[in-house]
């Protein structure tokens, strides 16, 4: 039986990221995870993270905290030892605001919420010049993009949050639905 309907609305970006040390291996004994390989993050303080984003530095952003004593030094699944020449990342997530003005990831977007994915590019552009993605109960739907099952563009009327899209979205196995005056219906 399908759920009752969900309410879209839009989360707007901060200028403003949530970040995390983070190791990485496939060194070692195989970690039983799904690609093997060994990692654990920490997460440390926010940091400014202007809009839009500056060009990538030449020099990996993670050498600034080179001596941090926060670097995992074990692997979060198996506790494997990471060693001096294993991976090191500055991993990071943008913060938006939702319509409550509570800041979040799009990571840790509920069903319903509305963002610009302007990061796809032009393949994944309306006319209006939004990049529409939207949080389905199973994962994002990027309604300006191609549906990966007919290859062609979704339709979508409106603006954001009160849109319509055709056809369909369907994610097999785990999710088909449509989007409808802003509202999304399950199938």
């Amino acid at each position: 039986m399908p759920h009752a309907p969900i309410r879209c609305f839009l989360v707007q970006p901060l200028a403003q990221r949530r970040q995390w040390l983070m190791r990485r291996s496939h060194g070692g004994p195989p970690c039983p995870t799904r690609n093997l390989q060994h990692r654990a993050r920490r997460e440390i303080e926010p940091a400014v993270f202007p809009l839009p984003p500056p060009p990538k530095p030449e020099i990996p952003e993670w050498v600034q905290f080179r001596d941090d004593p926060r670097w995992p030094v074990r692997c979060d699944v198996c506790g494997y030892v990471f060693g001096e020449d294993d991976e090191r990342l500055l991993f990071f997530r943008r913060l938006y605001h939702d319509e409550a003005g509570r800041e979040l990831t799009l990571d840790e977007a509920p069903p319903g919420a509305m963002w610009d994915a302007w990061w796809l590019g032009p393949d994944y552009r309306g006319r209006d010049g939004f990049h529409l993605a939207v949080m389905t109960p199973a994962g994002p739907w990027y309604v300006d993009g191609r549906s990966p099952l007919t290859r062609l563009h979704w339709q979508r009327v409106g603006s954001p949050p009160r849109v319509s899209v055709r056809p369909s979205n369907y994610i097999p196995g785990r999710y088909h639905g449509w989007l409808d005056n802003g509202y999304l219906f399950e199938c």
